[in-house]
């Protein structure tokens, strides 16, 4: 099982992907995904340590909803959720300019819950 520090180093690992991926304008949908990614890793971060591993979306969801008990941390990692699988299933076409509102709007105050609720980052 991986650590909160593993998990951490990570998520920031997908967020450089997504900031080194800008150049390329055909592949914001992959920004999307990586974002969504991170987002997975800085909350299986915070779950390292309070509860069993998770192994799965689902799983990770219902344990972060009992421990961190924040609806609103919680749908920020779903609106990143629902955005990468549009992405991936649905064939939605993104920007870069749509991938920088989801990070602003969803993954920033994602971690800003996180860090709020202890998990050092």
């Amino acid at each position: 099982m991986p650590t909160a520090a593993e998990h951490i180093a990570q998520a920031k690992k997908n967020e450089k992907f997504t900031d080194s991926s800008c150049t390329l304008p055909d592949f914001a949908d992959w920004g999307a995904t990586a974002l969504f990614y991170a987002a997975v890793h800085y909350g299986r971060a915070f779950l390292a340590g309070r509860s069993a591993a998770v192994t799965t979306h689902q799983h990770f969801q219902s344990k972060f909803m009992r421990v961190a008990n924040d609806m609103m941390a919680y749908a920020y990692y779903r609106t990143l959720q629902t955005e990468s699988e549009a992405a991936r299933y649905e064939c939605k076409k993104y920007d870069w300019n749509d991938v920088e509102a989801l990070r602003d709007v969803n993954l920033v105050p994602f971690k800003k819950a996180l860090a709020k609720l202890g998990l050092p980052i």
